[in-house]
């Protein structure tokens, strides 16, 4: 399955931050990942990569227009006329921190340094998805494995087995359907194979087998949204 992140209709963070609205969900597609986005990152964090870390200060202050924006990871750069920068976010509403989600943040910032958002989506639910009876519930504690030591002791050993690698980036919730049991969901990088290979990013499922033992129940493909 593949997981295709939809674009908030107004396109600027006007949109995807007032208060009373929702960034744009998702849809499930066929189309190639990620396109002329440069994913060979040597690290996700913000510090690690200054330019993107003051694209994205200088874009909008912390807390804008009732909502607050949390950068977790730098996912991906594209050269334009300037750059533009694709994250993974963590959104709250100021005056109501409950109200979380994860969403991808595209931010272009020109020759000059000026910055501006371009967007905001939401990594899931898609409208697909509560038809068929499933449901997604957002984690509202730390997003950082290391801070989720019941799920990491689970996922880490699996992990290293697998014949794909994954690194999780951010546990970002939970999902469930009708007769089936609770599924954790990361917000993992998949690195790709061979010398020209780019990395992806993809939501692991993490359920358990009848022995209790953790077990990849499925993955969905994440594609930056053309904003």
């Amino acid at each position: 399955l593949k997981l295709a992140v939809s674009v908030l209709s107004a396109l600027s963070i006007f949109a995807c931050a007032k208060k009373g609205e929702t960034e744009s969900t998702a849809a499930r597609s066929t189309e190639p990942l990620v396109g002329a986005y440069d994913t060979t990152l040597s690290s996700f964090a913000l510090k690690d990569n200054p330019d993107a870390q003051k694209a994205f200060q200088a874009a909008f202050p912390k807390d804008y227009n009732g909502t607050r924006y949390e950068p977790i990871a730098l996912l991906g750069s594209q050269v334009v006329s300037g750059m533009n920068y694709v994250y993974l976010c963590k959104s709250s509403w100021t005056d109501y921190q409950k109200n979380i989600s994860f969403v991808l943040l595209q931010i272009y910032q020109d020759l000059s340094g000026k910055s501006e958002v371009k967007g905001s989506a939401l990594l899931f639910p898609t409208e697909e998805s509560r038809e068929d009876g499933e449901d997604y519930r957002y984690n509202t504690g730390s997003y950082q494995l290391k801070d989720n030591t019941e799920i990491e002791n689970e996922v880490s050993p699996l992990l290293k087995t697998a014949t794909t690698q994954y690194t999780p980036i951010a546990y970002i919730g939970k999902h469930t359907q009708e007769g089936k049991p609770e599924e954790d969901v990361l917000f993992s990088a998949k690195d790709g194979k061979g010398k020209e290979a780019k990395r992806s990013y993809v939501l692991l499922y993490i359920g358990k087998e009848a022995d209790g033992k953790a077990k990849i129940i499925k993955t969905e493909d994440v594609e930056f949204p053309e904003f």
